[in-house]
């Protein structure tokens, strides 16, 4: 997966592919994951337990949509 360049992909609920960054979920601290968790839960709705939403993050990974992102950094050497 390139870091630096989002991938392209089709989000549910939006439409129509779109492009995105893929949160590395590994550097966030057990504090942030439990937030973003609860975020993502709120946004699936009352069927889905927390649990899943944590679950399910982990198994698919959590995509950010670049048109909410204004700059992009990482720890990963690169070239260009």
């Amino acid at each position: 997966m390139n870091i630096i360049h989002p991938n392209v992909v089709i989000c549910e609920g939006d439409g129509g592919p779109q492009t995105v960054y893929m949160v590395d979920l590994d550097k966030l601290t057990q504090k942030q994951f439990e937030q973003v968790a609860l975020l993502v839960h709120q946004q699936c709705g009352p069927d889905i337990p927390l649990e899943i939403a944590r679950k399910e993050m982990r198994a698919r990974g959590l995509p950010l949509r670049a048109k909410h992102v204004r700059s992009v950094v990482s720890d990963s050497m690169f070239f260009l």
